[in-house]
């Protein structure tokens, strides 16, 4: 089975619109499955590039079918956060970031801050109300249906259908 032009046509339109923004490299997969995308993103550890994989990210959601705002929204929301807490607490002289999205299953989110081991795992905090970070993972932790660290990588996954939906039934 052979890969859909128009996708492949899209993600080599999401490479060209990212590689001259510091994105060192970009690897979008069109798989033979219908709707499943994979991207794959490594860079120099630089806060500029987290709106250009919130970017990246929109755009492979909708590539791959996902059309809820909501979903949408809470993807890149996450993105940000996971990216983020990559590049404040990491020591890695690169970040690896990795979506895959089934969009009648799930959409994983990666990011693999290349860290020594010893800079220790993300942790959830409770921030007081004047506290200016330490948020980030809270989020993470209620707006998706599980995360983890696995060696350096900070993962989440997250329905591809909205869960608003389910609540007005």
């Amino acid at each position: 089975m052979s890969a859909n032009p128009d996708a492949a046509a899209n993600c080599f339109s999401v490479m060209d619109r990212c590689r001259p923004q510091r994105l060192d490299t970009v690897a979008v997969a069109v798989p033979p499955q219908p709707g499943i995308q994979r991207a794959e993103v490594s860079f120099r550890p630089d806060p500029k590039c987290v709106s250009r994989l919130r970017a990246l990210s929109a755009d492979l959601l909708n590539l791959s079918g996902v059309l809820d705002g909501d979903v949408i929204d809470t993807v890149q929301l996450l993105v940000s956060e996971i990216a983020t807490n990559a590049l404040t607490h990491g020591n890695g002289k690169c970040v690896t970031f990795r979506l895959e999205c089934d969009p009648i299953g799930f959409i994983r989110i990666e990011v693999d801050d290349h860290s020594n081991p010893a800079a220790g795992t993300p942790a959830v905090r409770c921030a007081g109300p004047e506290d200016e970070n330490g948020r980030g993972m809270r989020l993470v932790t209620v707006l998706s249906r599980d995360w983890g660290r696995e060696g350096t990588c900070t993962w989440c996954t997250v329905p591809s259908v909205s869960q608003t939906r389910e609540f007005l039934r």
